[in-house]
């Protein structure tokens, strides 16, 4: 009975190697530029963003891409989209050490942007719960957060534990309440960060040998 299954188990995982029943069909895009991140608010409207400025959106699943105009001609390393409506997204002019916070309140038709104050910290990662609660996570396992849709930012407070001040990439909220962040650095460790009280503190644990880029909630659509 047990080699029974076991040749179950083998003949499914060879005809599911040979016949897979999902696969990926590469899509025309209107740019050439290395594109880094990319989001969806549904399973029609998404956006990404990437090199020199660039970001496409696609209002049909990703069957067709146009271009946006963000008003900026460096890299833009993180993008996100509340609804279809509101969106964020992070730039680092990596020759200035600066960070520029852009914003869009009519899909990605126009772009505004501001610089964040600190010069001295590299912000990679942005997340809006709501309208006007977010966060941004930077180098140094920094974490601030905006309950005024960003006009000033506050520090939240992050465990002194070896790994906390490791690179912050992204975020990723179960609810107002419950968020997570995920990083680290090459060769020296992934980290993962918790916050259970809206965002005001966050505890590091380390999980991996490598950086964790993404992280994201899972949900299930009928």
């Amino acid at each position: 009975m047990k080699i029974f299954f076991i040749c179950i188990f083998y003949t499914l995982i060879l005809f599911t190697d040979l016949f897979p029943q999902e696969y990926w069909i590469r899509q025309p895009s209107p740019t050439f530029s290395w594109l880094k991140r990319c989001t969806f608010t549904d399973t029609t409207y998404g956006w990404a963003a990437g090199d020199s400025g660039v970001i496409i959106h696609t209002s049909n699943g990703g069957q067709t891409w146009i271009t946006q105009h963000s008003g900026i001609d460096y890299f833009i390393t993180n993008i996100f989209f509340l609804n279809r409506r509101l969106g964020w997204a992070i730039a680092n002019n990596y020759l200035n050490q600066g960070t520029a916070i852009l914003k869009t309140s009519n899909g990605g038709n126009n772009w505004s942007y501001s610089l964040f104050t600190d010069t001295t910290t590299l912000i990679q990662a942005i997340y809006f719960v709501d309208s006007l609660t977010g966060y941004l996570g930077g180098q140094y396992g920094t974490v601030l957060k905006t309950t005024n849709a960003g006009l000033n930012w506050t520090r939240c407070r992050v465990d002194s534990g070896a790994y906390s001040q490791r690179m912050i990439y992204r975020f990723s909220f179960y609810n107002s309440q419950f968020g997570f962040a995920v990083g680290g650095t090459y060769d020296a460790g992934g980290v993962v960060w918790r916050s259970t009280d809206f965002g005001s503190h966050w505890q590091s644990q380390y999980v991996c040998p490598e950086p964790l880029f993404d992280i994201m909630k899972w949900e299930r659509r009928l």
